[in-house]
């Protein structure tokens, strides 16, 4: 009955263990609205690109519920034709700045379609943020400035 038990208590052991042990994951996803969805869980230094579309009167709004750690976001300027497709992690950016917590802001970029390099840094982040094009009109959400444009 003791080895029994024993063998239980070593099973239920590895079992824990193997359940802290998945690995960290980053998903960003679009969604027929036109919007990002981006899905961090214990995620750390690493980072993927994708593009949104943003149209006359609109902003882009981004609403972070992040649990720990931060997003970076870097949106590059427009690509107008395949001579200047922009670097991601290294390219010009029109956009760049980090979110936390849960604090949303708005990014007023002009109508065009973006490439945005989502990234998160050293420090493992768990959350979700979502990045939606809205009509800037009516719209109570302060202006986020970024790093290359704080005033």
């Amino acid at each position: 009955m003791k080895k029994r038990l024993m063998l239980l208590g070593l099973v239920l052991a590895l079992v824990f263990v193997l359940a802290g042990c998945s690995k960290p994951t980053m998903n960003v996803e679009p969604q027929d609205d036109g919007s990002l969805s981006i899905t961090c869980d214990r995620m750390y230094g690493s980072g993927v690109s994708a593009d949104i579309t943003v149209a006359e009167g609109q902003t882009l709004v981004f609403t972070p519920a992040l649990e720990k750690g931060t997003i970076y976001v870097r949106i590059l300027a427009p690509m107008t034709d395949m001579e200047t497709i922009p670097d991601p992690e290294n390219g010009e950016a029109y956009f760049e700045g980090s979110f936390t917590g849960d604090t949303a802001g708005r990014v007023d970029v002009e109508p065009g379609e973006y490439q945005l390099y989502i990234s998160t840094d050293k420090e493992k982040t768990t959350g979700t943020m979502t990045i939606v094009p809205t009509a800037v009109e009516g719209l109570d959400i302060p202006q986020v400035l970024g790093e290359d444009n704080a005033s």
